[in-house]
């Protein structure tokens, strides 16, 4: 009862101290004092039991021997700065402890993200714990490395190391079969494993002379597809015809056919230059079809107009049109009003020349 009494005082004062004040006169009955001082030692043990009563109070709270450790209430510790063996972990801390439902974020280089985005100081069981273990995760996007030939399904953006998505080649620019990427991790870089794509670019419309149509005319064309060549005024490039041939599968050429066989289309296609149409009509000594710019021809009027010989030259104008330059010559009816028409070349200039769309001379001779 007496220890009883120890742990319960502060709440049951009263009883301890009758308690107390009994126990000491039993002692002293033992001892043969009770009845040697009579009233004055009764008197004695009550004051005694009540001072040690109030003493005893203090007494327990500085041993810390006050309630029982199971009653007394808590203070909830606090989370430690998370830790990781993740060494791409970037932490921003700042302060050493973290109460119950604080959280902590970090950052990390790039090609990867925070996995999981946050922690949180919890409570589990008697402790208060992380939520998680702060990483960092590989992630391949759209960007970087992803092929411009390709497309997915997906409308995800973000892959973590180890996904795949299926791929296809965008139909209007490429061809191919639909294949497998996944994101990869080597060495600390995180990439696509793009080894499985095979996807081969069409052939682009040819950028050669402008004055060019294609007849179908679209920006590209996929293989064996073909597409035919033509210039104002009715005239012919060569090759006329040319023809997308794919080499393996890797790369795709423009090509024309010849005897069966396909070869590939070297240098530029271009419009021949041809002066004005009433030169083809004439006869040319020595003979020839095609005058280059800057190649001159002597000039005689017919016998139905004024007689007249003159040098004439072939030039090209803004618009991209080849034509005969008179100056101040004109072959004239008698009466009647100048006529160009009439003109009739006699004798060729002494240089042969062949013209390229952008009027230059391919070769030359002298006669």
């Amino acid at each position: 009862m007496q220890s009883l009494c120890v742990w319960l005082f502060p709440f049951f004062a009263g009883l301890c101290h009758a308690e107390l004040t009994r126990e000491l006169s039993r002692e002293a009955e033992r001892l043969g004092l009770s009845s040697a001082l009579g009233l004055s030692w009764n008197m004695a043990l009550q004051v005694s039991a009540l001072a040690l009563l109030l003493a005893l109070p203090p007494l327990l709270s500085a041993q810390g021997a006050g309630l029982p450790s199971s009653s007394r209430p808590k203070t909830p510790e606090k989370c430690k700065a998370p830790e990781t063996k993740d060494t791409r972990v970037q932490f921003a801390l700042e302060q050493q402890f973290y109460s119950q439902g604080d959280s902590v974020k970090w950052s990390c280089p790039a090609g990867y993200r925070p996995s999981p985005p946050v922690i949180r100081c919890t409570r589990w069981r008697n402790q208060s714990v992380w939520s998680g273990t702060a990483a960092c995760t590989g992630v391949c996007t759209t960007a970087g490395n992803w092929p411009p030939s390709v497309s997915a399904a997906s409308a995800r953006t973000e892959f973590v190391v180890g996904e795949r998505v299926l791929v296809t080649c965008r139909p209007e620019q490429y061809e191919g079969r639909p294949a497998w990427m996944q994101c990869t991790e080597t060495a600390g870089r995180v990439e696509w494993d793009t080894s499985h794509v095979g996807c081969v670019e069409k052939c682009p419309r040819p950028q050669w002379d402008p004055r060019l149509r294609f007849v179908p005319d679209r920006p590209f064309y996929g293989q064996n597809e073909q597409t035919t060549l033509s210039c104002p005024g009715g005239s012919q490039p060569s090759p006329s015809v040319i023809r997308c041939v794919r080499q393996g599968q890797t790369w795709s050429y423009w090509a024309r056919w010849d005897r069966g066989t396909s070869l590939p289309t070297t240098g530029n296609v271009t419009c021949p230059g041809m002066c004005n149409d009433w030169v083809r009509q004439v006869d040319f000594d020595p003979a020839q079809t095609e005058f280059g710019v800057g190649a001159e021809g002597r000039v005689t009027c017919r016998q139905q107009f004024q007689q007249n010989s003159f040098n004439v030259t072939c030039r090209e104008t803004a618009s991209g049109l080849f034509e005969w330059e008179l100056g101040a010559h004109k072959c004239l009816r008698e009466a009647q009003a100048p006529q160009r028409g009439g003109l009739a070349v006699a004798v060729a200039v002494p240089v042969v020349l062949v013209l390229l769309a952008a009027g230059a001379l391919l070769s030359s001779s002298s006669v």
